[in-house]
């Protein structure tokens, strides 16, 4: 607590009612501003009421609501002293929040457009145009006839912005923005660029510049209090790079907030005492969608899923932010939903989804050999896929070939993986036969393709006769419906008295013991599911014990465990993504839904005739 002080002559005593929380308060109180001695009071502006006038000071009334800069003592106390010289009166239709953020942005974006002196109809581009700044610069340059290019770095930025004047829109991540400029601009490309991110996104507006134009540098949200320019486009395209800060303009600004041509935003308040809060608040990244588990659900796997707004992350060190596109529903995914999966999430609520693709958004400190809006495969296995947004380790992302679509690099390593890790671990001979439960699933479809690939062939069990023609169709050898049709006796005939070399089964229950009647002596059977309705299998003693039938479990995640080395992971990786380049394994892409509409999603892929794997995608 400090006392209020008593004003000197020409001061007066101000009781500090508002006082926004700018980036440049958070730079200034991250120790990023020079010359600042501690201890400290922060707050660049503000705006309050008067308390008390000194002597020799006229023309303000105590009670008399004034805007001020606080240079010296910040804004961020009850009181303060201030130069009556210095204050300025706050008409009667402007509010206190507004009147609170009366300097830094609106006085940036008006000082901008002259320091430019853009014409009517060109373009002016601008950088962090989703920012409070850039949308009164929006406003500011529409009421003024300039037309602007606005970069974002979110999709859902586009609409908002355009709505308040925004004449072009581009996605920061894109790729080709300065073609896209100039496109927008008829090869002319942009008159002049604001720009308040620094980095290599500098570099890009240089590019983005006409012949001699020139780019006013009046932040830096990269972080690194840096820009990188490109110095052909200094030298060879006198392009001209410079700061900017603030003047005077009072009266003028005052007037264009009245009149509504710029509109300050006003967010959430806080008192003093909750300052932290405050910083926090202002620091806190985008939200984002997230489909959330509450609670087990087993009769209707989606009633205990809702969608929720959660904050979107920053990657730390040697990670990247991903922005999650395309995530298959699998039943392992559904079984952790149900809470019968064998490693369930320990508390609620949880996101699901073991597997997805997206984009990288954002690069952590460290990480080389990626690059933003580039598109990646990665298994999650902390946080789950069903959401718009992850952060990952850099070292757990594979890049995706440019020949495999969204949908089908999203469904990259359960199936496929399991398909090859199953026909490795069993290494059925060439000529041999390996039989196969759920056959018609989409992984059942990919162990038929590649065990044909291998020279292998399968016998294939299905629930519908409709089933049989689809599965000869892309390689399946025999096809026995296991509902109407006596397996083992099927399996003698089919193999002449030798039974199967080996067999996968992911029904388990009662359909198991089948499965190990049908397999040789000495035969091996991979459990990798639990399709029926109870999470058991029956197995025939008789077939353990005297024909020494081996019945073990394989899960995908624990075969990769077993790996020697990394290399082994990309080796395999590099194996999986050629064969489904060259068509050998080709995962089927059923229905797809948004976000918004996952359980509708999960009652699709809960059906008989879903037609392919059903996905959850989100726009780009």
């Amino acid at each position: 607590m400090a006392p209020t002080p008593v004003p000197g002559r020409g001061q007066v005593l101000l009781k500090v009612l508002c006082r926004p929380v700018n980036p440049s308060d958070v730079l200034c109180i991250q120790g990023r501003y020079s010359g600042v001695q501690f201890p400290f009071v922060p707050g660049l502006e503000g705006m309050g009421e008067i308390r008390e006038l000194g002597d020799g000071v006229t023309g303000f009334s105590r009670g008399q609501r004034v805007f001020h800069i606080f240079p010296g003592a910040g804004s961020w106390q009850e009181y303060a002293l201030v130069p009556a010289a210095d204050v300025i009166p706050i008409p009667d239709v402007i509010a206190n929040e507004i009147a609170a953020q009366f300097y830094v942005n609106p006085w940036s974006a008006f000082g901008m457009l002259e320091v430019l002196g853009a014409p009517e109809g060109e373009y002016v581009l601008q950088t962090a145009a989703g920012s409070v700044l850039g949308r009164m610069f929006i406003q500011l340059a529409h009421h003024r006839g300039v037309k602007t290019i606005n970069l974002v770095r979110r999709d859902e930025q586009k609409e908002e912005l355009k709505a308040i004047g925004a004449d072009q829109v581009i996605n920061l991540k894109d790729e080709g923005i300065v073609k896209q400029v100039s496109e927008i601009t008829g090869g002319k490309m942009a008159y002049a660029t604001i720009d308040a991110v620094g980095g290599e996104v500098t570099k890009v507006v240089c590019s983005s510049v006409r012949l001699r134009g020139t780019v006013l540098s009046y932040g830096a949200l990269d972080g690194k209090m840096d820009a990188h320019t490109d110095v052909r486009d200094l030298t060879n395209r006198q392009v001209k790079l410079h700061g900017f800060h603030l003047s005077k303009i009072a009266d003028t600004i005052f007037e264009l907030m009245a009149k509504g041509v710029m509109v300050p935003l006003v967010g959430e308040k806080f008192p003093l005492e909750r300052a932290k809060e405050a910083i926090r608040k202002s620091l806190q990244q985008q939200k984002h969608k997230a489909i959330q588990v509450e609670c087990f659900s087993n009769d209707d796997p989606a009633a205990g899923c809702k969608v929720a707004m959660v904050s979107t992350p920053k990657p730390g060190a040697g990670q990247v932010l991903l922005k999650i596109l395309c995530r298959p529903i699998h039943p392992s995914d559904i079984l952790r939903i149900q809470g019968m999966y064998g490693d369930n999430p320990k508390k609620f609520p949880f996101v699901p989804g073991l597997e997805g693709m997206g984009v990288i958004e954002e690069l952590g400190d460290g990480v080389t050999g990626f690059s933003p809006g580039q598109r990646v495969f990665h298994i999650f296995k902390e946080v789950g896929s069903w959401q718009e947004y992850a952060v990952a380790s850099a070292s757990e992302i594979i890049p995706i070939p440019d020949t495999i679509s969204n949908e089908v690099a999203a469904q990259f390593f359960i199936n496929p993986w399991t398909v090859y890790g199953m026909l490795e671990t069993l290494d059925v001979p060439k000529g041999e036969y390996v039989l196969q439960t759920a056959a018609g699933s989409v992984l059942g479809r990919m162990f038929i393709q590649l065990a044909r690939h291998r020279g292998v062939k399968t016998i294939n069990l299905v629930r519908r006769d409709e089933q049989k023609e689809e599965l000869k169709a892309i390689g399946g050898d025999e096809v026995i419906n296991f509902k109407t049709e006596d397996v083992v006796d099927e399996v003698k005939k089919i193999t002449g008295g030798k039974l199967v070399y080996g067999a996968v089964d992911a029904v388990g229950g009662a359909l198991t013991k089948v499965v190990c009647s049908s397999v040789r002596n000495q035969g091996t059977i991979l459990c990798y599911g639990v399709l029926d309705e109870k999470p058991e299998a029956q197995v025939g003693v008789s077939d353990l014990v005297f024909r020494q039938v081996t019945v073990r479990g394989f899960h995908v995640a624990k075969w990769v465990e077993s790996f020697g080395s990394p290399d082994e992971f990309r080796e395999i990786a590099a194996t999986i993504f050629e064969l489904i380049a060259k068509g050998v394994i080709a995962p089927l892409v059923g229905e797809k839904f948004p976000l918004d509409s996952t359980p509708e999603a999960i009652h699709k892929s809960l059906s008989i005739s879903r037609g392919g794997k059903v996905l959850l995608v989100s726009v780009k």
